[in-house]
């Protein structure tokens, strides 16, 4: 009894502006019943955050009872030393909105839980504000949820406020760092990697583009250690579109960086191989030279040996020379041609012989001399043997030079051999980093199979969900029509308007909740492509919106139409989106006019890298000369509750065109938008025609 008399306290409160005479009994019981049957937690409080209204849902989720609740400050669900009641005060002041707004709550058990909070105020029959009525829901599993899929990536994850200051990271960012949460929660990012300033121009791309993707950067470990990744960030906002801050993901390339270094420095080892077998064979050859040179310099040793017993002959024939001087002459001429000619071979063979050969010619020449004052021939035998003495010296000095030739070859085959070791290390080195690299390609195997499956359970979570939502739904627009049907003649025109405003927003989530599932499918269903006439499809969707389009004036021309490998159902759903959504924004004035066409294009002609140029496209484009909309929101439209007008202006979910982009991304093609304000929207598709 204490619950029904209470419930009813809320009621009057929220129905406070309907006249007494109206308040009956079974009507405030009617409305009681609904709060109840809430799996919500409803509770209503004064304006000071004393506790007025506890109902089944609240009991069910914070462990008080009705009784143990009521007269209570509200405080007692808030976290210790945090007065969240006045915060709420100062935003309801400050006109800011309080719709599903996340915190956290304490239970009876002393259990936290984070929950959703919808506030509204309460108004007496004067418009003043009475109290405040809160809805909250349970969503600890949600976000626990959301938490579990942040920390399966290997990936350091991190979120930064506009500010720049880190917000959360995951388990793998805090390794990378060496740092725990606590400590890296609150602080400039960019202290956590070599180029600051580098990474903060990074985190200014992202609030201008919107997103980063493959940005390099440096991170360091507190204990020295580096770590080179590549950065894909993109902003993120609240349900108002307003930007909240920056969603990071880093992606660990250094074992790549390493592989790439490593096969470089093998080209660069083979090359040094490859030069020194070169050199190798250069010095095999001039050993072999330099053999040659010491066996024409024993030939020439042994030749100025015979000279000098010439020499001495000479000496004893003088008397005999000077009378066989002619003869001698000749002979003579002929030793100087032959030295000439030693004296040649000499140079090529050493330069050091170039010396000896003119002291040879000028021997010749004083030889001729030698005629009239033949004593001058024995101080001639004195230099001839100082001439052998530095010829002597010479072979010895390249006998020297020989063994240092040798030696040096000894250390170059040492070195040689070295390097070869080194090679086979390096080798073993490549092996175990190609048994590292393939170990992390199954890692990542894994890990994308991991991903894949938790893609599947978020597709079947809100699949569920949004059929969990449809049941209170239902009952609340049942309840709803009820009470405008058979309670209608009791309402003031006030409370029938409110009534309306709640079967319209009803009326809303439906269509939303219709949208989200049909979005579901989307990414569920088996894709079973066939060759399909597009007329065919077109008619079909004519057929559909027959009464929207003579409402429009509108025509629809299709012309130029080829056959296309498609999924059937899906692309009727396209086609079906893009032309509803040309009759909805099209312009009062001007009668609504849609042209399709298709065509059959090569990739080498689309010059677009993320086409095959190989391969043929089947071009779909539709046009029409409807509002349009700024070239700056030509990939915005295509995101997920993404709309340019409010719903006042004109209506919808947001989830039309997320679906279109799914369905040609199922058909592993690309869909472009392009439009000018008032100048009409053109939608480009390419899907593969075979």
């Amino acid at each position: 009894m204490a619950t029904k008399k209470k419930t009813a306290d809320l009621s009057n409160s929220v129905v406070a502006d309907i006249p007494d005479y109206k308040k009956n009994e079974a009507y405030i019981g009617h409305l009681a019943s609904i709060v109840e049957s809430s799996d919500d937690a409803i509770i209503s409080k004064s304006t000071d955050g004393i506790i007025t209204y506890w109902n089944l849902g609240a009991e069910r989720i914070f462990g008080y009872t009705a009784k143990e609740a009521i007269g209570k400050s509200i405080n007692i669900l808030a976290l210790q030393s945090k007065d969240e009641h006045t915060e709420i005060l100062k935003k309801y002041k400050n006109d800011v909105s309080l719709e599903h707004y996340e915190t956290k709550r304490v239970k009876k058990d002393g259990l936290v839980i984070d929950v959703s909070l919808t506030v509204s105020p309460i108004y007496n029959e004067r418009k003043k504000v009475i109290g405040f009525s809160t809805i909250a829901r349970d969503i600890t599993r949600k976000v626990q949820y959301a938490r579990s899929l942040i920390e399966a990536s290997l990936d350091p994850l991190v979120t930064i406020s506009a500010e720049g200051k880190i917000t959360d990271v995951n388990e793998a960012s805090i390794k990378v760092t060496g740092i725990p949460r606590e400590k890296l929660i609150g602080t400039d990012f960019s202290n956590y990697f070599t180029e600051p300033e580098k990474a903060q121009a990074g985190y200014q791309q992202v609030f201008e583009k919107g997103f980063v993707a493959d940005y390099p950067l440096t991170i360091k470990h507190k204990n020295g250690n580096l770590t080179d990744v590549l950065y894909n960030a993109s902003v993120y906002k609240d349900n108002k579109g307003k930007v909240l801050g920056v969603f990071a993901a880093a992606r660990d390339v250094t074992e790549q960086k390493w592989a790439i270094e490593l096969r470089i420095a093998n080209k660069e080892l083979a090359f040094q191989n490859d030069e020194k077998e070169k050199r190798a064979a250069e010095l095999g050859v001039a050993n072999k030279e330099l053999a040659f040179q010491n066996d024409e310099k024993e030939k020439r040793a042994a030749e100025l040996g015979v000279a000098n017993k010439e020499l001495a002959f000479q000496n004893d024939e003088k008397e005999k020379r000077a009378a066989e001087l002619g003869v001698a002459n000749k002979e003579l001429a002929f030793q100087n041609d032959e030295k000439e000619k030693r004296a040649a071979e000499l140079d090529i063979a050493n330069k050091e012989l170039v010396f000896q050969n003119d002291e040879k010619e000028k021997r010749a020449q004083e030889l001729s001399i030698a005629n009239k004052e033949l004593a001058f021939q024995n101080d001639e035998k004195e230099k001839r043997a100082a001439e052998l003495g530095i010829a002597n010296t010479e072979l010895a000095f390249q006998n020297d030079e020989k063994e240092k030739r040798a030696a040096e070859l000894g250390i170059a085959n040492k070195e040689l051999a070295f390097q070869n070791e080194e090679k086979e290390k390096r080798a073993a080195e490549l092996g175990i980093a190609n048994k590292e690299l393939a170990f992390q390609n199954e890692e990542k195997e894994k890990r994308a199979a991991e991903l894949s499956i938790a893609n599947k359970e978020l597709l079947a979570f809100t699949y569920i969900s949004s059929h969990d939502l449809q049941e209170p739904l239902r009952k609340i627009q049942t309840f709803v029509s009820i009470i405008l049907e058979k309670e209608n003649h009791n309402l003031s025109d006030n409370g029938k308007y409110n009534f309306e405003r709640i079967q319209l927003a009803a009326g809303r989530m439906q269509l939303l909740i219709d949208d989200l599932l049909a979005f579901s499918r989307i990414a569920t269903t088996e894709l079973k492509f066939e060759k399909t006439d597009l007329h065919s499809i077109i008619d079909e969707v004519k057929a559909e919106l027959k009464d929207t389009l003579q409402e429009k004036h509108a025509t629809i021309e299709a012309t130029e139409i080829c056959a296309a490998n498609i999924i059937v159902f899906q692309f009727r759903q396209l086609l079906y989106n893009l032309i509803s959504n040309a009759l909805k924004f099209s312009r009062p004035e001007v009668p609504s006019h849609i042209v399709i066409k298709s065509r059959i294009v090569k990739g080498s002609k689309l010059n677009n890298v993320r086409m095959s140029a190989e391969k043929n496209y089947c071009h779909i484009t539709i046009q029409d000369n409807g509002i349009g909309f700024e070239p700056e929101f030509s990939e915005r439209i295509f995101g997920v509750f993404q709309k340019l007008h409010g719903k006042e202006v004109y209506a919808g979910t947001g989830i039309g065109l997320a679906i279109v982009k799914k369905i040609v991304e199922n058909h592993n093609g690309i869909i472009t938008a392009t439009s000018e304000l008032n100048k009409g929207a053109t939608f480009d598709i390419y899907i593969p025609a075979n």
